[in-house]
């Protein structure tokens, strides 16, 4: 009993090692610790103690403050303002009686006001935080009960028997990071039969727990996969929330229990997990999996492909059984986001200073009014003090001191306490304004801009790089068939209106650089009120320029011929016609009629044989495109879609009705009708709380055939198609829409409706695409008439191009098709299309069964090297491939995207996109959404060799685009263009004479400097030329062009070296060989396709090469770790206009975000859709979330939350820029007002022996910043801006202003000061003069004027001068404005008018005495005048001598200048 006594007995020795020393030890022993987690297997006695001790919560938290911290936490960040400092050491001054100039608890109000209203803001936008953190915690997923869950008994048994509250209060505490006291609760431990499936919020899944996961179900935790429907235990998962990609990750299952068809089955399930402590990695798991089984134990090892991860999505899956094995904060994707931040301003942290600066000033004349002060007391006032009324029996350091704190409280409005609480108010206004913009409202899934973070608001308008994610940012996961190139002829025709997003996005460019540019104003834009109109110029080739009846009546002519050359080849029946009219829903992102016409030639009607090359016939070419479409419709691993989705399609449906509120979103509408892989066009909503059905699919139900069977009574459907990645499901979609139908796949067979004839082809073998191979074959035994083996192999054009069948120099045909294709698939890149290239082989049967006993094997070996040999036996059977053709897909971009960056970019903001997809994939996009173009000089870094190689590389991209940047500089002459990097490489001699000069005799001047620029050549050794091959994107393709070209023309099987190699690629890319339009014989599309690319905007900028940077992770990984190369990668930035970072990790997107932010001291923006998105986005100053596709953790972790990409132009060129101008005017306006303000008894020292006095009446001091002068700054905070919304998004070079910081600069601080300073002297002499000289200078009452009548007067004077240098500073004079100035100055002479009646006032009868005088008047008005002459002289010259662009578009909104363009008005 003396023990258990003395072991319970309280000491807060206990409570403060648990508090504040246990914790921290138990964090670091959880962060080094191996995960231990048991599965219906004892727990050993040597482990229950410490096995859940490093176990977390589930529940998730991006907020920043608990309902208990709030209070010291938010103080502590508002006392970070050196303001508040400021103002918490008056409010005690003041509160001390000597000091006190009235009521204590008016000293105290003025601080509390501000600590408040910021605190209830903060607490607003923290507590919206907390509402969405429950919206994730209180989804719901099936969990197993009745299953034990043996990690937690020990800890449950402890629960229970443990009694105290001092017991329960400590072991709380140091569970923060231990087992959760909810998951110790007997709802949650106690078994009441046998294992059944029972729905429970996210925040409740426990480590150890099994959950059951249905097809298109969000993943809760990191879970290891048991078992699945599929018989081979594997499933799919969608990880674009994660990693930005947009394939489908396969996953396996566990393999000893894999064979689990139901949850009844889990409980023979024994086993021990042991893994890594959790890590940020997401592409690391390993583990060692111990399985107990009949007496035995069998260790098998897992990896990342057997773990789903928190934020993954279940796809082609009918259900997953899964165990979790990290919950909460240790879950991959939470580990990479990261604290939520606490963010400030730009401008607030300038302010910051500011406020110290005054601060210094006021101290400055603090002392000198103390030690002047002091010093006249000690010599002269201490002795007189009976004739001054001065205590002279004060010691003189003493009243030094006092003099010092005196002049501080009368002098404390220097720095203005009302500032931070109209600020406040201003930025709560414009939060309403974003919140409230209609042209920001996403109809379509109806989300409104919503601001999270309201002190930011004017950093939206200083951006100097936006960093986005891809996929589902720029692009909506939508991949449409485009282009195609078939026996080296081009088809692909788009509707008017539909043109591929690369000749809108270098249309919308054109356009914009015509707007912002002066010598480019010429009016040739056009805007409507659907948009901007594409430039005559740019899409001549494309459309035509015309109404926008015409656009629909070009639309119909051509979806009607499309169609009838459709019919008459073969019935639509599986083909979503949609709107058969205009073509807007349906297959009409391909609309090349010419196909058909080759295909059946026969019923073809005014066929063009002159579009037939000259290596083809009639005959041969509709035998290519037969070869073609079947290749499409049977090499691929997709499904067909079910109509109903097991387990889930009752919630998808009422998702769906919850999301579009009864009305299916017509984007959704047109993307399943296109033949989009629905699984990745729609997404779950947050909110899971349906229950699942009750049915339990079995494994064999799940299995069934997904083939579609026609003879079903029903008539035939467009067929919806699933795939692991978008790309495979556009293809197999095209070949349906152009007569080639997958219908579906049995074990073995596949079938097909070819032309409306139904062929079946068996599928022999599948040898899947992967990273590594860049390619997928299936070997296949066809029908009659071929009655063969063929393997069909796709894959990248790097890849397939050699594997390629050397041809013999006899093979002129074939050379020359070969090469026509080569040009078609850059030209396809340059586009911004995803190309893939076709090829196929037919194979003698003797062949095949060698290869599939090999293949057999080598599948089978369980060796180290298995990777290496299966890749040796695939090479044996993927080579000498026939050319069969190649692909164009688009990866679509979300709506007006290519407008927004072009916007963004003529404002003088860089864009770098930060992707986790594969770095073709990355470029691809860059030049689609206009990024990059071909007239860029692209550089990649992708990491793939030694570290040193790759650093090598990085310097070499370094030397390169400095010494491009530094020598264009030195060469920018009259008339000279942009030079080529390859023009200053020692690689053979370009034509000078021709390009840069005239070169005529006697000109020697001309010859000296070009005798200079060969002089400033670059240098490369040999080491360096091969380097330059890898990592110029111009010259790889080039490099790739010579290499296959070789093997063609040469008679001989000799390779080339290196360095011949680089020779002939640089010599090929200075001739532009790779550049050629598309031969004269080409197909109408391909010649349409070509023409569309000949154009390319030859305006070059005289501020550098125009180049960018590719680079994926691995490379990014190796220079971020080196600080000197990291600091050269921040330096190099403003050198590219553009830079890709590709297969980048979550946490490698912070990394960049804060090299850029801190190395450049710029304000920077990351925009994402994504959890993996979420470490970016609070890296960056302003985060920015798109809503609506993806799950919430983005838009929880974001400062604002828009519906698309594009809707950053209205967010940034107009809220930003107008925000940036009003909160600018708005802090410098309020540190001028109150420096004119607090200025004047500074004069007024001089003149009462510098003694402290009181100069204004005190209810003047508590009215000046509350009414007299507040309504000005707020209306100008509010509401002004220099121009209408409009024009703002037209005239994009305006908001470099911001960027430069042109409008909040120390230089413009020290002006608003200085002209306080002028106008208060001004003020106070001028009524000194006309009062000082006669001091009985009186009213008709016979009151002589006193101290409290001549600051009267001086205060009248500064409120009417503040008002309306207010007016003057506003960009516009709007009713409001005029208002708040009137109210301004009315409110003054109101007070005094009031005030004279109150008896015992200082300012008693002073309404008489002031306005009843001429001198009164006559000394107001010439002290207005004089004060506000500077600045209104000020303000003309600098808007007409010196205008900024702002000025410029201002004058051009009003004079309507048409040499400037369109001007655009506001809707009335």
């Amino acid at each position: 009993m003396m023990d258990d006594s003395k072991t319970d007995k309280f000491s807060f020795k206990k409570i403060y090692n648990s508090f504040f020393k246990k914790t921290e030890k138990l964090k670091k022993e959880a962060e080094s610790s191996i995960r231990d987690v048991y599965l219906n297997y004892p727990v050993p006695d040597e482990k229950q103690e410490d096995i859940a001790r490093c176990y977390c919560t589930n529940r998730i938290s991006t907020s920043q403050y608990t309902l208990f911290s709030f209070v010291p936490v938010n103080v502590y960040r508002q006392f970070k303002r050196a303001a508040n400092m400021y103002f918490l050491i008056m409010t005690i001054v003041q509160i001390i009686p000597y000091f006190a100039i009235g009521s204590p608890i008016l000293a105290l109000l003025p601080l509390l006001s501000v600590l408040v209203i910021t605190g209830f803001k903060d607490g607003l936008e923290d507590w919206r935080r907390h509402v969405n953190d429950r919206s994730i915690n209180d989804r719901t997923v099936n969990v197993v009960k009745n299953l034990t869950n043996v990690n937690l008994s020990h800890e449950y048994q402890k629960q229970k028997q443990q009694r105290g509250y001092f017991r329960r209060l400590l072991r709380k505490k140091s569970k923060e990071i231990g087992v959760p006291n909810t998951w110790l609760t007997e709802e949650f431990n106690t078994i009441t039969g046998v294992p059944k499936e029972e729905r429970i919020n996210w925040s409740d899944v426990r480590v150890g727990d099994v959950i059951k996961l249905y097809a298109s179900d969000p993943v809760p935790a990191d879970i290891l996969v048991l078992s699945s429907s599929s018989e081979d235990g594997s499933c799919f998962a969608d990880s674009k929330d994660l990693d930005g990609e947009t394939n489908l990750k396969p996953k396996m299952a566990l393999e000893p229990t894999s064979k689990c068809t139901s949850i009844n089955e889990l409980e023979n399930v024994r086993l021990h997990v042991q893994s890594d402590s959790p890590t940020e990695n997401m592409l690391v798991f390993n583990s060692k999996i111990t399985v107990y089984e009949n007496g035995e134990e069998n260790i098998y090892s897992t990896g990342i492909k057997n773990m789903l991860l928190r934020g993954m999505v279940i796809k082609n899956t009918d259900w997953v059984i899964g165990l979790v094995i990290y919950t909460g904060k240790q879950t991959k994707v939470i580990m990479n986001a990261g604290p939520p931040p606490f963010k400030r301003s730009r401008l607030e942290r300038m302010m910051n200073k500011q406020v110290i600066a005054n601060f210094g000033l006021l101290a400055v004349v603090c002392i000198t009014f103390s030690v002047t002060g002091g010093l006249m007391y000690h010599i002269y006032d201490r002795k007189r003090g009976d004739l001054l009324f001065v205590d002279g029996s004060t010691p003189s350091l003493i009243y030094s001191i006092r003099l010092f704190v005196s002049t501080l409280v009368l002098l404390q409005n220097v720095i203005p306490i009302s500032l931070y609480v109209s600020i406040e108010f201003i930025k709560l206004m414009h939060a309403y304004f974003i919140f409230n913009d209609l042209k920001m409202y996403y109809e379509a899934k109806g989300i409104r801009c919503i601001p999270r973070n309201w002190s930011i608001s004017d950093d939206m308008g200083q951006v100097s790089y936006v960093f986005s994610d891809k996929t589902g940012t720029l692009t909506r996961n939508i991949m449409d068939f485009r282009m195609c190139s078939i026996n080296g002829l081009v088809y692909g025709k788009q509707l008017p209106g539909d043109e591929l997003d690369v000749v809108k996005g270098r249309a919308a460019q054109e356009q914009v650089d015509s707007r912002n540019i002066d010598e480019d104003f010429t009016g040739d834009q056009e805007s409507t009120a659907f948009g901007t109109k594409y430039s005559r110029k740019t899409m001549e080739c494309e459309t035509e320029d015309g109404s926008q009846d015409d656009i629909i009546i070009r639309r119909r002519n051509a979806v009607t011929e499309y169609l009838s050359a459709m019919k008459k080849v073969f019935d639509p029946k599986y083909v979503d016609l949609g709107d058969q009219d205009i073509g807007e829903t349906g297959a009409y992102t391909f609309v090349d009629p010419e196909i058909f016409k080759h295909m059946k030639p026969e019923v073809a009607e005014n066929i063009n044989k002159a579009n037939y090359a000259p290596w083809t016939s009639e005959q041969e070419q509709k035998e290519s495109i037969d070869l073609f479409l079947t290749h499409l419709a049977v090499c691929h691993t997709v499904l067909v879609e079910k109509n109903k989705q097991p387990g889930s399609s009752d919630y998808e449906e009422s998702t769906k009705s919850k999301k579009n509120n009864g009305t299916p979103s017509i984007s959704l509408l047109k993307s399943l009708r296109r033949g989009t892989d629905i699984t990745s066009s729609t997404k779950r909503s947050a909110d899971q709380d349906k229950q699942p059905p009750n049915k339990v699919f079995s494994r064999h139900e799940s299995q069934a055939s997904t083939m579609f069977d026609a003879q079903s009574g029903g008539s035939p459907r467009p067929l919806k198609y699933s795939a692991e990645s978008p790309d495979e499901s556009s293809l197999v979609s095209a070949a349906q829409n152009l007569g080639y139908a997958f219908l579906g796949r049995t074990r073995n067979t596949l079938t097909l409706d070819v032309l409306g004839k139904q062929v079946q082809y068996q599928i022999l073998n599948t040898i899947e695409f992967n990273s590594t191979r860049k390619r997928m074959s299936v070997v296949v035994k066809r029908p009659a008439p071929y009655n063969d083996i063929a393997i069909f192999t796709k894959g990248a054009d790097s890849i397939i191009l050699n594997l390629l069948r050397e041809l013999d120099v006899s093979e002129t045909k074939e050379i020359n098709k070969r090469e026509a294709t080569f040009r078609q698939i850059d030209e396809f890149a340059n586009a911004g299309l995803r190309t893939l290239v076709l090829g196929y082989r037919v194979i003698d049967e003797n062949e095949y069964k060698k290869w599939a006993s090999d293949y057999l094997k080598a599948t089978s070996c369980l060796s180290e090297d298995r990777d290496k040999i299966l890749e040796r036996v695939c090479a044996d059977i993927e080579r000498d491939l026939e050319l069969v053709g190649s692909t164009g897909i688009e990866d679509k971009l979300q709506e007006n995207v290519p407008d927004c960056i072009a916007s963004l970019r003529s404002a003088g903001i860089k864009i770098w996109v930060l992707t986790g997809d594969k770095m073709e994939t990355a470029i691809n996009i860059g030049f689609a959404s206009n990024l990059l173009t071909k007239d860029m000089e692209l550089w990649t870094l992708d990491g793939k060799k030694s570290k040193k190689e790759t650093l090598d590389q990085f310097w070499l991209i370094s030397k390169m685009a400095r010494e491009s940047a530094k020598n264009d500089l030195d060469f920018t002459l009259k008339s000279q263009p942009k030079r080529s990097y390859l023009s200053l490489l020692g690689f053979g001699e370009p034509s000078l004479g021709e390009d840069i000069y005239s070169m005529t005799p006697g000109n020697n001047d001309q010859k000296a400097d070009l005798d200079a620029i060969n002089a400033r050549r670059i240098s490369l050794r040999r080491y360096e030329q091969s380097l330059l091959g890898r990592i110029s994107y111009r010259l790889k393709r080039a490099k790739k062009y010579v290499m296959t070209m070789s093997k063609l023309k040469r008679t001989k099987p000799t390779s080339m070296g290196e360095d011949e190699i680089i020779q002939e690629s640089i010599n090929m890319v200075r001739s532009d060989v790779n550049k050629r339009p598309m031969q004269e014989f080409s197909t109408e599309a391909g010649r349409r396709f070509s023409r569309a690319f000949e154009y390319i905007d030859m305006k070059k900028e005289s501020s550098g090469l125009t180049s960018a940077l590719v680079i994926d992770g691995v490379a990014l990984a190796t220079l971020l770790e080196t600080p000197d190369v990291a600091k050269e990668l921040c330096d190099l930035a403003p050198l590219f206009k553009s830079v890709i970072c590709c297969r980048s990790s979550p946490l490698q997107k912070s990394q960049v975000v804060n090299l850029v932010r801190s190395g450049m001291n710029t304000v920077t923006l990351a925009i994402g859709d994504g959890a993996n998105d979420v470490s970016m986005i609070q890296a960056a100053d302003i985060g920015v979330a798109i809503s609506g596709e993806e799950g919430l953790q983005a838009a929880n972790a974001s400062d604002y939350t828009i519906g698309r990409f594009h809707f950053l132009q209205n967010l940034l060129l107009v809220h930003g820029l107008f925000n940036y101008l009003r909160i600018s005017e708005s802090i410098l306006s309020f540190f001028y007002k109150n420096a004119v303000w607090a200025i004047a008894p500074v004069w007024f020292a001089f003149f009462c022996r510098f003694s402290g006095n009181m100069f204004y009446e005190y209810m003047y001091i508590q009215l000046y910043n509350l009414v007299f002068t507040v309504f000005p700054v707020l209306v100008l905070g509010c509401i002004d801006k220099p121009f209408n919304y409009r024009t703002a998004m037209i005239y994009t070079a305006t908001y470099k202003a911001g960027i430069k910081n042109s409008y909040f600069s120390n230089r413009r601080f020290l002006f608003y000061m200085l002209d306080g300073f002028y106008q208060s002297a001004v003020c106070f002499f001028i009524f000194y003069a006309f009062v000082a000289p006669n001091a009985t200078v009186q009213s008709a009452s016979g009151r002589v004027w006193s101290i409290f009548d001549f600051s009267s007067g001086i205060v009248g004077a500064l409120v009417i001068c503040a008002s309306l240098t207010l007016g003057i500073n506003a960009w516009s004079w709007s009713w409001i404005m005029w208002g708040s100035i009137a109210f301004s100055i009315g409110s003054f002479f109101l007070f005094n008018f009031i005030i004279t009646f109150v008896p015992g006032s200082n300012l008693y009868q002073s309404f008489k005495t002031q306005f009843w005088t001429m001198t009164f008047w006559f000394a107001m008005s010439l002290s207005v005048v004089l004060a506000l002459t500077p600045r209104f002289v000020y303000k003309y010259y600098q808007r007409n001598v010196k205008p900024t662009d702002i000025d410029v578009v201002r004058e051009i909104k009003i004079l309507h200048r048409p040499w400037y363009g369109e001007v655009q008005l506001e809707n009335k």
